[in-house]
């Protein structure tokens, strides 16, 4: 294909961006693809604060709720679905607009980031079957072993990317860096910016987002998950918040306890997304999110200058 532009807004969990994103795509006749790694399932639209109905109206929204939760889903495999909603919008006349606040996935995207081929489905069934019966562990000191970077770099209780991992390094006999190659990329330029606020306001809003969270039905969301008896390994349900619900509703800790602990971990898991976005992505334009029209406005503007 030809190169085309490709917009970015990214930032923290609570920041406003599904808001502030519309408005951008209003403005510049953009279609939104998630870049999020939990508002790609459906069924956690509550928990993973999803852009609501009202907003997905406004504007075409792509990939949102396209997965069912039992679906893992590794960068390469979102970047195969992102690319191919990207060249259907390009094909309209209209630019590609990534929002989320994963940052592999939009370093996959962007070119930036290196990845591995996919792994054989087969290797992976017979693998996922040990993980079972052997326990997760066993597979990473397997993996360890094979390739010590690999290991090293993913968690013992990890299921997914060790099993991904392990079957890479059997099939292929080579250590994972080795099998990560270059690829050119089809955006031209790529616009990234990032919506932000000050700490305590940012936390303020994640507070108050749970609560709201909870009074719209999460734990009627946690429910029914925990009705279908998925492994709590899935990348789906390691989602900030489900694992406490579950706590909650199988009596081993209040409802009011749980929503602290959300709160806790969202705004923990906030800190760390800050934490990457300055350390690997330094040359994003930053812009703040307390007053969304403004910011609408100046991203917009950002956009518009790079874009030419």
């Amino acid at each position: 294909m030809n190169k085309t532009p490709l917009l970015v807004l990214t930032g923290p969990t609570g920041a406003g961006k599904s808001v502030v994103a519309v408005g951008v795509a209003e403005s510049l006749g953009a279609e939104i693809i998630c870049a999020d790694s939990r508002q790609l399932y459906r069924g956690l639209e509550i928990g993973s604060a999803a852009p609501p109905p009202a907003l997905l109206k406004r504007v075409p929204h792509h990939l949102y709720g396209a997965l069912d939760p039992a679906e893992p889903v590794s960068a390469g495999t979102w970047r195969d679905m992102a690319e191919k909603a990207a060249r259907e919008i390009a094909s309209r006349g209209r630019i590609p607009f990534l929002v989320g606040g994963t940052g592999l996935y939009i370093q996959a995207m962007a070119g930036t980031l290196s990845l591995a081929p996919p792994a054989n489905p087969a290797i992976v069934e017979l693998l996922s079957a040990r993980a079972k019966s052997e326990g997760t562990e066993a597979l990473w000191h397997e993996l360890e072993k094979a390739d010590p970077a690999a290991a090293a770099a993913i968690s013992p209780g990890d299921s997914f990317r060790i099993v991904r991992a392990l079957a890479l390094v059997t099939e292929k006999g080579r250590p994972l860096a080795e099998l990560r190659g270059s690829r050119e990329v089809p955006w031209s330029p790529v616009a990234r910016a990032g919506l932000g606020l000050p700490r305590e306001a940012l936390y303020s809003r994640i507070n108050f987002r749970t609560d709201e969270m909870l009074n719209h039905g999460m734990l009627d969301e946690a429910r029914l998950l925990r009705e279908r008896a998925l492994s709590q390994a899935l990348p789906s349900l390691r989602a900030i918040g489900y694992r406490h619900l579950f706590a909650a509703l199988e009596g081993r800790m209040g409802v009011e306890e749980a929503a602290e602990l959300i709160k806790r971990d969202s705004r923990r898991y906030a800190k760390r997304q800050m934490t990457w976005f300055r350390g690997r992505e330094a040359d994003l334009r930053w812009f703040r999110g307390e007053n969304a029209p403004a910011a609408v406005t100046a991203i917009s503007r950002y956009f518009q200058d790079v874009l030419g």
